[in-house]
């Protein structure tokens, strides 16, 4: 949807102007579809303005103006462009304009005639409209860019502090990242790392320098999986050993586990998969008995609870990833490790920095697995808002759970011991590849995750004429339909209404 950078000229005459008629359609409707910006540039002069016209009308342009996005003014200023040669000040809003690829909507006819990014409020409405039929627009899996659009100011912010501070590697940001994740998980210790293959590589290395693993030992682990989680365990020179998911959760099944349980094995690493937290208690039981570690992969479940308490301090450590499309997103790569282990936790931040505790004093044989300032400044503008962004994507699959109805659909089962925060919500139906194409073709974006089991992957091929039947099941059905705390309602609808006809 195009964003419009109203223009000085707009916001005067609306606030001064009897009754606020003047363009009262423009500002309520980039109100309520939370596209208005103002250029940061303009706001001297529309104060100053305002003050001179009627100081009455200034608390209500406070107002106003609390209620629109700012557009930063660039820095990337060209002073040979032709409209800074002919108006400076409408040069800078137009720059603004550009630095969110807006429009800049105006009654200024000096504007409107040398800038391709000015238009007039009727012809910005009119283009609204047209193109605002909901139902004749795509529903998008995921857009990123509008998840993120929110934090832009914070993200300016954090930027300018990091740039200024002169550090971006494992300084202050880092320090503060770490305090508030370990906080927000109920975990004495964070890590931050690269990435969360990363982060589950170091758990196991670290376990073996401090002697409980070596080469060759087997770690449990489920067929059922994105395939990082089996990479490290086969990286950190360990043997992963599948054991089949539950098919009504799509996680590991508990039952299964004792079977494969050898003198070799040392841990079961659990996924919390599409945001649903394992059956623990069951899992921890188990490796009690045998003596085991449980490393979780919580790369799609952050927040999300088991018994009510929050997943990353379920076992003896666990993996986060901040891919950008996870619930809680960095702007690029980035991990995490979690635990109340201190020794596992010390260790782990001494081998992401190249086994190093003290500058070129090197303890162990180590990595460059750390996470940068920037990256750690961004995720901890998120974190505040991760409950809420959670709670909104419950609510769209409580929607979706509840008005799903067709015969060919399987939908997610929900333990009552779980609280997921819906990383994916992912169905199930034999002709998946065909419900696919129909929902493409009434323009609803969906994706697999994941259409080939890690058993039947190139990078196994010692392990490609196995059969792990139930991975192979779900590997050949599932189907995860758009979900996101950005997604209107009528958008959800339309998926809803979709299935139902199919």
């Amino acid at each position: 949807m195009k964003k419009a950078v109203l223009d000085s000229c707009i916001i005067i005459d609306y606030v001064v102007s009897e009754s606020n008629e003047k363009h009262s359609d423009l500002i309520k409707t980039v109100l309520e579809k939370n596209i208005g910006y103002v250029s940061a540039s303009s706001l001297p002069g529309i104060i100053e303005a305002v003050k001179k016209s009627d100081g009455n009308r200034l608390d209500f342009l406070y107002s106003l103006l609390k209620k629109l996005n700012v557009a930063k003014t660039p820095s990337y200023i060209d002073y040979s462009d032709r409209l800074a040669k002919i108006d400076f000040k409408n040069y800078l809003t137009e720059l603004s304009a550009r630095s969110i690829d807006g429009a800049v909507v105006t009654t200024d006819g000096d504007f409107l005639n040398n800038s391709d990014k000015a238009v007039r409020p009727d012809d910005f409405m009119e283009d609204l409209i047209k193109n605002d039929n909901i139902d004749s627009k795509e529903v998008i899996f995921f857009n990123l860019y509008e998840i993120n659009r929110r934090f832009y100011p914070k993200f300016e912010k954090s930027l300018d502090r990091v740039l200024n501070s002169g550090w971006l590697i494992l300084g202050k940001e880092v320090a503060e990242f770490e305090r508030k994740f370990s906080e927000y998980c109920g975990v004495e210790n964070c890590i931050g790392v690269s990435n969360g293959l990363d982060a589950l590589i170091l758990i196991i290395e670290a376990y073996k320098r401090l002697g409980m693993f070596k080469e060759k030992d087997e770690v449990i682990v489920p067929s059922n999986t994105y395939i990082a989680t089996i990479l490290a365990i086969s990286t950190a020179g360990l043997v992963p050993v599948l054991v089949e998911p539950s098919i009504d959760t799509y996680n590991i099944d508990p039952d299964l586990i004792e079977s494969k349980i050898t003198e070799k094995t040392k841990a079961i690493m659990v996924v919390h998969l599409y945001g649903q937290a394992c059956d623990m208690d069951r899992i921890n039981s188990i490796a009690q008995k045998y003596k085991l570690k449980v490393i979780e992969d919580c790369a799609q479940a952050h927040g999300a609870r088991y018994k009510g308490k929050r997943t990353g301090g379920l076992g003896d450590a666990a993996g986060f990833s901040f891919f950008p499309s996870k619930n809680l997103g960095a702007l690029g790569d980035a991990g995490a490790v979690a635990s109340n282990d201190r020794a596992l936790s010390d260790c782990v931040r001494i081998l992401r920095n190249y086994g190093s505790e003290k500058k070129y004093v090197n303890f162990y044989k180590g990595y460059n697995y750390r996470l940068d300032e920037i990256q750690a400044a961004f995720i901890s503008d998120k974190i505040d808002f991760l409950d809420e962004d959670n709670d909104r994507r419950t609510l769209i699959a409580d929607y979706y759970l509840k008005n799903i109805k067709n015969s060919k659909i399987t939908l997610p089962s929900v333990p009552k011991y779980t609280e997921p925060v819906w990383h994916q919500f992912v169905i199930r139906t034999e002709d998946r590849d065909k419900l696919q194409e129909y929902l493409k073709n009434n323009k609803i974006n969906t994706m697999i995750h994941y259409p080939i089991p890690p058993h039947k992957q190139n990078a196994y091929k010692e392990w490609n004429s196995m059969s792990y039947p139930i991975a192979e099941k779900i590997h050949k059905e599932v189907l995860s339909l758009p979900i996101s705390q950005i997604m209107e309602k009528r958008e959800v609808e339309r998926v809803v209404e979709a299935i139902n006809s199919y």
